[in-house]
């Protein structure tokens, strides 16, 4: 009879402890986990790929490089430009505190800005 009472209070012990222990990992969540709800949305890793074409990403320019002595450079995706140089389909027209001037092909130039949306403009003196 004692063995069958130590029986069950060793099987109630690991039952408990199990529980506690699957409440714990749910309390404590992985941090660097996706939100429950984004990883459900996510597509399964083995599904094919949209047939729909996938548009060129636009170059990012990284960094200027600008000085009186030095040649001005630029980097754009972790590839250092100089006047001239390619980036993809568009060549490097100019680099200067404003960006870079871009061409692709016989399209218009476009600029490459550091900060797009941010402009550079002269302080004005406010009227007192």
């Amino acid at each position: 009879m004692a063995g069958t009472l130590m029986n069950k209070a060793s099987l109630l012990l690991i039952l408990l402890g199990a529980l506690g222990q699957a409440q714990a990992q749910a309390l404590l969540a992985d941090p660097t986990r996706p939100p429950a709800a984004l990883a459900a949305s996510a597509p399964a890793t083995n599904a094919k790929p949209a047939s729909a074409p996938v548009a060129p990403k636009a170059p990012e320019l990284q960094a200027l490089r600008l000085g009186k002595d030095l040649p001005p450079l630029a980097l754009i995706d972790d590839k250092l430009v100089r006047i001239g140089d390619r980036v993809g389909e568009a060549s490097v027209l100019a680099i200067s505190e404003e960006g870079v001037l871009m061409r692709v092909g016989r399209g218009p130039d476009q600029w490459l800005r550091l900060n797009p949306g941010v402009r550079k403009s002269s302080a004005t003196k406010e009227n007192k």
